[in-house]
């Protein structure tokens, strides 16, 4: 047996039906967006401060 999406099928002369449906990607888009944008921007408000973190360690070392 073949499943297809197709209406025709070369080779065969038997078509049952043809086969159709919807999906659901996400429930809520919106949602999956701002968390997302709310990750990117705490990620590179974490890695601003490690910078600055670095930053004051190597002032420190050379006496700055």
């Amino acid at each position: 047996m073949i499943v297809t999406t197709t209406e025709f099928v070369l080779g065969y002369e038997e078509v049952l039906g043809v086969v159709f449906g919807n999906t659901v990607g996400t429930k809520h888009l919106g949602k999956d967006i701002l968390a997302n944008l709310k990750n990117l921007s705490e990620e590179k408000l974490r890695n601003n401060r490690n910078a600055q973190r670095r930053q004051n360690k190597s002032f420190e070392q050379n006496g700055e």
